[in-house]
């Protein structure tokens, strides 16, 4: 459980840099943080893929909108800095 919890550590962690980067991209190109047809998408996408792998739907939903919310997050704050 150990290293599975720390792969998945370094995963997000991972995951954390590419969102840096689009944060840098949609600031250079004057797109906004939230893209609703995207997350709608993505969610739509997770849950599926959660579904086959026999994971509870609910648990995909509340994990995706946490890592979402803090995307988000991330990207407005690279888009508002100078």
């Amino acid at each position: 459980i150990d290293a599975i919890d720390s792969e998945l550590l370094e995963m997000l962690s991972s995951r954390v840099e590419i969102v840096k980067e689009i944060g840098k991209y949609k600031k250079e190109n004057n797109v906004t943080a939230l893209q609703i047809n995207r997350w709608s998408q993505l969610m739509e996408n997770r849950v599926d893929t959660g579904k086959k792998l026999d994971l509870n739907e609910t648990f995909v939903k509340i994990l995706f909108q946490l890592i979402h919310e803090d995307s988000v997050r991330m990207q407005t704050e690279i888009m508002d800095s100078e």
